[in-house]
C-alpha cells in the first residue's frame, strides 16, 4: 500500500540518527541535538500513522 512512503520515512529517520551520531562525535552538540529531535519526531509520526491505519 504505502510501503514506499514508509520506506522513505524510515530511511530519513536512519539518516537523521547517523548524522546526529557523527555530529555528536565531532563535538557539534547543537546540531546533533536538532538531528536527534528530528529523528524522534519522524519516528513518532510513523508510529502514529501506523496506529491509525
Amino acid at each position: 500500500m504505502n510501503t514506499s512512503k514508509h520506506w522513505y520515512r524510515n530511511v530519513m529517520t536512519g539518516l537523521f540518527v547517523l548524522t546526529g551520531i557523527s555530529s555528536f562525535l565531532s563535538a557539534q552538540f547543537v546540531a546533533s541535538t536538532m538531528l536527534f529531535s528530528m529523528a524522534f519526531l519522524t519516528h513518532t509520526r510513523i508510529l502514529a500513522q501506523t496506529a491509525r491505519a
